[in-house]
């Protein structure tokens, strides 16, 4: 588990799915930082980093948003 918030606690696997579905929702126009999408959850009540955002972003491979960017204007 992981405490965000006020001591609120979240499965690991719980909060790496929600990471993922927000950048799988991203629009691919403008991808979002590790801190949008930490802002994103803050929304839903959960504070976290846009660190803690970033080590389940790279532990589900998935770049960072300048790279991610690039990739949809050359694709």
């Amino acid at each position: 588990s992981v405490e965000v918030g006020q001591g609120a606690l979240v499965a690991q696997g719980s909060l790496a799915a929600l990471i993922g579905r927000i950048f799988a929702d991203e629009d691919r126009t403008r991808p979002l930082t590790d801190a949008e999408v930490a802002e994103v959850i803050a929304g839903m009540g959960l504070l976290i980093t846009g660190r803690t955002v970033g080590n389940h972003r790279r532990a589900l491979g998935i770049p960072v948003a300048a790279e991610r960017r690039q990739r949809q204007e050359s694709g």
